[in-house]
């Protein structure tokens, strides 16, 4: 059983406490950026907005997290150059997204056809069928 519901279930189906942590939890993901945490505590303090009461301070973190960039999504898009998965080639990604990856597991990365082949018969093919 979750914690909030342990707590409802004690102090009764409506705790004014919880409305208070949900919009604190909210405001500091807000601060940190995380937009996909801010809406779930929204989601959950709109469950224990039954009497309108807290439309306006709803209505102001709906447009905090709306203004807001996803910094996560930035922050998993962002990689480095990298060397090709041959061990006995040492080309380099000049620029982001150059090299081909492996279609069967997308982990090893290629620089050309010929080095893909070369690392296939030299044993990738029976690592890339573990992943």
């Amino acid at each position: 059983m979750k914690y909030e519901q342990k707590i409802c279930g004690i102090a009764g189906k409506h705790v004014p406490g919880m409305t208070h942590v949900y919009g604190l939890k909210a405001e500091c993901y807000i601060a940190l950026g995380n937009k996909l945490l801010s809406n779930k505590c929204l989601k959950k303090l709109n469950k224990f907005n039954k009497t309108g009461k807290l439309s306006e301070f709803i209505g102001e973190l709906e447009e905090k997290i709306s203004l807001m960039e996803d910094k996560i999504a930035e922050q998993k898009l962002k990689r480095v150059p990298q060397k090709c998965s041959f061990f006995k080639c040492d080309n380099m990604e000049t620029h982001l997204g150059e090299f081909q990856c492996c279609e069967r597991c997308r982990l090893a990365i290629y620089c050309s056809k010929k080095c893909q082949k070369r690392h296939w018969r030299n044993g990738h093919k029976k690592a890339c069928g573990k992943y």
